[in-house]
């Protein structure tokens, strides 16, 4: 915390004005993501769930869920990895793409015999869709370094397709100092129970909170300036998540818009689509 307030102290605040709530314009500066290797496959299977391979070397292991392949697949994943997320109770969902397939993963665990791996590794098998139970064979599988160093699940950049609601922006001539900056706020915000994501663009860093498919995070309903027309408006879950975070702030701090030279109020947080 202290880190993180002595990053936001030596960032500068700046005047950046982005577009205010309702206007559905992209305001990421997409960095593109990195293409991974396959996910490992298990050659046998431990009393642990693991897939039985050891070494002498320090793994982390993670659980592949499920993978897709052709058009769609990253938004695919990336929702299915929502919903678990929602029906295990843990942020512990991360997408991984080789060029060819992606595929969902869940946590990163130091250990296989872990009480955490064990817990997210039963939570997932124990999933119902329609009254099965798809993922009952899932097990621990250990990740390679490439996808170690790589993946990160606070990264929105997996998500995409997806939405989240922007509340903040760091933006300093330091880009370590602004990526630090977002990490930790996100850090913060996901030790006070919140769903954090950050996004690191070639000018600024965002920070985000919740992660919803286009059908949860927009809803289209009459438009009342022009009868006859629609217009989409944020969704119940979008609102409800805006309550307890009202505003964008840059680096740290609210912003006050002006339009015409008129006070139009401090910036507010603002649902954004992840490229």
């Amino acid at each position: 915390m202290y880190a993180m307030q002595r990053n936001l102290r030596r960032l500068a605040v700046v005047g950046l004005m982005l577009m205010s709530v309702g206007c559905m314009t992209e305001r990421i500066v997409h960095d593109g993501w990195a293409s991974f290797p396959r996910d490992p496959k298990p050659t046998s299977t431990d009393a642990d769930g693991s897939d039985g391979r050891r070494s002498g070397a320090a793994q982390a292991w993670t659980v592949p869920v499920e993978s897709f392949t052709g058009m769609g697949r990253h938004q695919r994943a990336s929702r299915l990895g929502s919903r678990v997320n929602s029906l295990v109770g843990m942020n512990g969902a991360w997408v991984s793409d080789n060029g060819l397939q992606t595929t969902l993963f869940f946590g990163r665990f130091s250990s296989a015999q872990s009480p955490e791996a064990q817990l997210a590794l039963h939570a997932i098998r124990e999933i119902e869709v329609d009254d099965e139970r798809p993922y009952a064979e899932v097990r621990l599988v250990p990740m390679s370094p490439v996808v170690r160093t790589a993946s990160d699940s606070r990264d929105l950049s997996q998500y995409s397709g997806m939405y989240s609601l922007q509340i903040a922006a760091f933006r300093d001539q330091d880009a370590a100092a602004q990526r630090d900056a977002a990490e930790e706020y996100a850090d913060q915000l996901r030790k006070d129970g919140d769903e954090a994501y950050y996004f690191h663009g070639r000018t600024m860093s965002l920070v985000t909170v919740g992660l919803f498919a286009k059908d949860q995070a927009l809803v289209t309903v009459d438009n009342p300036l022009a009868p006859g027309s629609k217009v989409d408006r944020y969704g119940p879950a979008v609102l409800e998540l805006q309550k307890k975070h009202p505003f964008n702030l840059i680096n740290g701090m609210t912003v006050v818009e002006k339009q015409n030279g008129k006070v139009m109020g401090e910036q507010p947080s603002m649902l954004v689509p992840v490229p």
